[in-house]
């Protein structure tokens, strides 16, 4: 057995292996450095999302509450202008 130095996600790692695997343990951990790396891009793409979703939520929720608070005011408008028009004509 010979030692054999093997970097995974940037983390050195020293192994025992077998003469002449060398290669092989070394296409895997190329492997699975690729797919944790693809992994970590997905999860940064997930939290991004859920982060960009969030943020439209609450402008939705917002722009709600303001034509909501809107709405309310030209009723208010309306009916000032309904007072008044009673108002002229008596």
């Amino acid at each position: 057995m010979s030692s054999f130095e093997l970097t995974i996600l940037g983390q050195h790692l020293l192994l025992n292996v077998p003469e002449g695997k060398e290669q092989y343990y070394q296409d895997i951990a190329n492997e699975l450095s690729d797919m944790m790396n693809e992994f970590l891009k997905k999860s940064q793409l997930r939290s991004d999302v859920k982060a960009a979703v969030s943020v439209a939520y609450k402008l939705l929720l917002e722009n709600k509450q303001l034509k909501e608070t809107i709405s309310y005011y030209e009723n208010i408008d309306s009916k000032i202008d309904d007072l008044i028009t009673k108002v002229n004509n008596n």
